[in-house]
């Protein structure tokens, strides 16, 4: 039984040319794909902001120590 009708919604009978199925098939692949690709580019970004917060809080320390020299 079709997934559509099972949760009442409408199904259309419709056969599909392989190159309308290939079609399909590329951008499912597509959009499987950008789900890692997205995951990825999260984690590179999340990174580099942890990054940019350990350099400034370096900057923030060696501006410190030049502000109130040891006698």
């Amino acid at each position: 039984m079709w997934i559509a009708k099972k949760c009442g919604g409408v199904v259309v009978e419709r056969v599909a040319t392989s190159e309308e199925l290939t079609i399909l098939e590329d951008k499912n692949e597509r959009y499987i794909n950008s789900e890692s690709i997205a995951r990825l580019e999260q984690e590179l970004n999340a990174r580099a902001e942890m990054k940019k917060a350990e350099d400034i809080k370096t900057l923030e320390y060696e501006l410190e120590q030049l502000n109130h020299p040891r006698n």
